[in-house]
């Protein structure tokens, strides 16, 4: 993810299959059978982003990282760590959808 993201291809196909496969694996293997359940609602959610223009051609280095930082977490067994670069990633999405709209899309949480 993070050479296509420093290449300009964050809103690209092959980004965000690996992204969604990233968060696939993650919620199918966590034993919690509602994270497994929710797999599919995260992928379209992820895919929304892209189509809707939301997914920066150039993520921000912190969301490459805490990418990372979930997957080393994982590796090591070490859940406090991944909880954290997880709640950094769900913080970068919030603040992507909380940033003012292109001039021509209006704000998403105005049509909440």
């Amino acid at each position: 993810m993070r050479k296509l993201g420093e290449a300009g291809e964050g809103d690209g196909a092959e980004f965000l299959a690996l992204d969604i496969r990233m968060h696939e694996l993650l919620m199918r293997s966590s034993g919690n059978e509602l994270f497994s359940a929710l797999a599919d609602v995260v992928a379209v959610v992820i895919s929304g982003r892209i189509h809707l223009g939301l997914m920066p051609a150039y993520p921000v280095p912190e969301a490459l990282e805490a990418h990372e930082a979930v997957a080393r977490a994982v590796a090591a067994g070490d859940a406090e760590a991944a909880e954290e670069a997880m709640a950094r990633i769900v913080r970068e999405v919030r603040g992507a959808l909380d940033d003012d709209p292109a001039p021509d899309r209006p704000a998403l949480r105005a049509q909440a």
